[in-house]
């Protein structure tokens, strides 16, 4: 849909690598309880990864086996971590939260609705200056040119946060829309969170939907 199914795979490898990453880390450093908690889990592995990435880059040695293929075999690990830790009984809870009450039901499928016509703006071609001067343009070019170095050309092509950094692997195995499908992904994952650390609350629904 879009022709963007392989950075859409990508992203979604991207996703299970941060989150394999980061519960390892967590529990290597004693905090067991944290590494099994998802959200937890996958930030720490997004500040595990983009350093690690950005110190590659800065190394001048960001290329298809220091940096894609590992992200390949982590994002693997990780799903197949995550199915065997939710398993039958753990879909079958969410789906039963999901569809508890009208009002659940009703926000998930408003949540679903909204993030579905996200994705279509997700697959079109890239068009604005934001992305194709900055977001998109500069992940790209570290994966073209094999090094991350300070940017001086232009304030705007500068970076912040980790975000990009994590969207090179994708650029790397030539999915040229893995940052904008990474984005989605983190937005999806930001409603299910909040869906969740507020399930005790009635309200819990409609914050996931008001997000």
């Amino acid at each position: 849909l879009g022709g963007e199914l392989w950075s859409f795979v990508w992203a979604l490898l991207t996703m299970g690598a941060c989150w394999r990453a980061g519960s390892w880390l967590l529990g290597v450093a004693g905090a067991s309880s944290l590494a099994r908690e998802a959200a937890v889990a996958w930030l720490a592995g997004i500040g595990v990864l983009g350093i690690s990435i950005l110190l590659i880059g800065r190394a001048g040695l960001v290329a298809w086996w220091t940096v894609g293929a590992p992200i390949l075999v982590l994002g693997v690990l990780g799903f197949t971590g995550m199915a065997r830790s939710l398993g039958r009984e753990g879909a079958h809870a969410a789906w039963s939260a999901l569809t508890a009450t009208r009002l659940t039901a009703g926000s998930a499928g408003l949540c679903l609705l909204i993030s579905a016509l996200a994705a279509v703006w997700v697959a079109a071609p890239e068009l604005m200056f934001d992305a194709l001067y900055h977001k998109s343009w500069l992940p790209g070019e570290w994966a073209r040119t094999g090094e991350i170095s300070p940017s001086t050309l232009h304030p705007v092509f500068n970076y912040s946060g980790l975000s990009q950094f994590i969207a090179v692997p994708g650029h790397l195995a030539g999915a040229e829309g893995v940052g904008r499908y990474l984005q989605w992904l983190a937005h999806v994952m930001l409603i299910a969170t909040v869906w969740w650390a507020a399930r005790r609350s009635p309200w819990a629904p409609v914050v996931a939907a008001a997000l």
